[in-house]
């Protein structure tokens, strides 16, 4: 775990149980990001919104959980639909 740019948590595996390297063209491990947005809500007894934005479903190297504020990853989202990285994103960077 470790913290990326501003108000993100990152979670990274290089063997995630639930990827199955090579299959798909996007993120897959939805059982997941949504079991982790579970705990670490209860845990903080906040909102708290997960989305895997690197996996090894698609051939990247690790899965990579992001969790933070919905309003947060709802900007990630927007952001890398708009052809940022999720790290331009968090860091404040222009579009």
């Amino acid at each position: 775990m470790s913290p990326v740019g501003t108000g993100a948590l990152a979670l990274d595996s290089s063997d995630w149980v639930e990827a199955e390297p090579g299959t798909s063209q996007t993120p897959m491990c939805f059982f997941s990001a949504g079991m982790l947005a579970d705990f670490l809500g209860r845990l903080s007894d906040e909102p708290v919104s997960v989305m895997e934005v690197e996996c090894r479903s698609r051939g990247d190297a690790r899965c990579r959980f992001l969790s933070a504020t919905p309003e947060v990853l709802q900007r990630v989202y927007e952001g890398m639909t708009a052809g940022q990285t999720y790290e331009d994103v968090l860091s404040g960077a222009p579009r």
